[in-house]
Formats: C-alpha cells, sequence, structure tokens
C-alpha cells in the first residue's frame, strides 16, 4: 500500500463554469498544483470518460470531484453507475455541492460517496477545502499499489 505520488489525475464534474474555474484556480493553489484538472459537464460525460479510460487501460482519475446538480444524467445516478461498476468503484469520489440536504448527504453516502463537502462560497475557504480533500486522498490515506496509476 502506498500514498499517492507523481503526476494526480483529477476530474472535475461540474456544469458551472463560473464553479470549474474556481475549483481549478483552487487546486493550482494547493499543494497539488501540478495535478493534472480535467472537466465533465454532465453526468453522462463523466460516466463516459471514465468509461472510456477504463476501456483503454488509460490512467483513471485519482479523485473525482462530483457535483450533484448537472442537467440530464445527474451527480447522483453519476455516483451510483460509477460505484456500482468493478472497474471504477475504487476512485475516490467526492460531493462537492451547495446542496445541505440530509437527503442527499444520506442517498451520497448509501450511494458510495467517500466524502461530502458543501462548497464554501468564499473562495479562501474553497482552497482551504480543495487543499485538505487533495492532502486527504493524496497524502494521508493509503491506496492500493494496483490501484495507483503509476
Amino acid at each position: 500500500m502506498q500514498a499517492m505520488t507523481g503526476q494526480l489525475n483529477i476530474l472535475i464534474a461540474e456544469d458551472s463554469d463560473d464553479d470549474y474555474e474556481f475549483l481549478t484556480r483552487a487546486i493550482k493553489r494547493s499543494d497539488f498544483a501540478t495535478s493534472t484538472v480535467s472537466r465533465a459537464r454532465t453526468g453522462q460525460e463523466l460516466i463516459d470518460e471514465v468509461t472510456g479510460l477504463v476501456k483503454t487501460d488509460a490512467p483513471k482519475p485519482d479523485l473525482i470531484l462530483l457535483d450533484l446538480n448537472m442537467p440530464g444524467v445527474d451527480g447522483r445516478e453519476a455516483l451510483t453507475h460509477l460505484k456500482n461498476n468493478v472497474d471504477t468503484r475504487a476512485i475516490p469520489v467526492v460531493i462537492m455541492t451547495t446542496s445541505n440536504s440530509e437527503q442527499d448527504l444520506r442517498s451520497c453516502y448509501l450511494g458510495g460517496a467517500n466524502s461530502y463537502v458543501q462548497k464554501p462560497l468564499d473562495f479562501s475557504e474553497l482552497v482551504e477545502a480543495v487543499d485538505s480533500i487533495t492532502k486527504y486522498w493524496f497524502d494521508t490515506v493509503l491506496l492500493p499499489s494496483s490501484y495507483a496509476n503509476r
């Protein structure tokens, strides 16, 4: 088992251009500024992208930041799909949403979410939240070496 090191792949599933930009800027200010950041604008796009990576044996995301409220296939449905698929269920998925609904919290954790974070409205608080998330998933926890893309 090993902590994640080297080039990290973060996939942000977010339909809002502003929220995506803020998250990307927050990552660039974190200790993981060299991470590769990619985007899916809908839950279906997220599912298609991750499934495509699995099929081609390309590196999977090391972390997915998932918004719940997206058009079409929303974050809840995408989470269910990813966590019910043996090839993608080990990818850490952190819900990042404006919702603090108890129903959303329960359904996401029951659906396999690894963490649930309410998006801070203040940019400096968002930077702190993203830094905490990335440090936790890339420095603190251990993932099986067979999972690591490196």
